[in-house]
């Protein structure tokens, strides 16, 4: 059976688009129940993001140094390695936070990518993404609870787990 994923709404409630409906998460609940350590180690809003970024922008700096030394591909490997999974690490719990909270976290993926492709500062890092196929910030967040959902309704996981989600059938018009 093919599934479509969707994110519909960037509230505290989230909506996936199904093939046979629409799936209503409660986004607190679910992201504290399937990432119980980034809630622990870190908290909803700036925080957190501060606590990804610091290690994400030393570790930046340390490739723009070392930079002329790598081939393009050892960069592009590198910088995944090291700086995009951090930059992915809990990203989940940040879902439906301010624009400007998640833009620090697009600032550093912006960095990272001018950094592997060897563009100035000034340089627009929007098309480079691409080239690296890395999406950017609120995309990766967004896909990423949408495959958390659908492990969890794919496949047999605890009960409360699959409580989370309510499966809601649009009404006929």
């Amino acid at each position: 059976m093919r599934s479509m994923y969707q994110v519909l709404s960037k509230q505290e409630r989230l909506q996936v688009a199904l093939e046979g409906g629409t799936v209503e998460i409660r986004v607190s609940q679910f992201i504290r129940q399937c990432i119980p350590s980034c809630r622990r180690s870190h908290g909803k809003g700036t925080t957190a993001i501060r606590v990804q970024l610091e290690p994400c922008n030393y570790h930046i700096h340390a490739l723009r140094h070392a930079r002329h030394l790598l081939t393009d591909e050892t960069a592009r490997i590198v910088a995944c390695s090291i700086v995009e999974s951090r930059l992915d690490y809990c990203n989940a719990v940040v879902y439906g936070a301010p624009m400007m909270t998640i833009n620090k976290l697009q600032r550093a993926q912006n960095n990272l990518a001018r950094t592997v492709c060897r563009c100035s500062g000034r340089t627009d890092a929007r098309p480079l993404l691409k080239p690296l196929h890395w999406l950017p910030i609120h995309e990766r967040i967004a896909s990423k609870v949408a495959v958390l959902t659908y492990k969890i309704r794919a496949s047999s996981t605890p009960s409360y787990l699959s409580d989370l989600l309510h499966l809601v059938t649009p009404s006929p018009k």
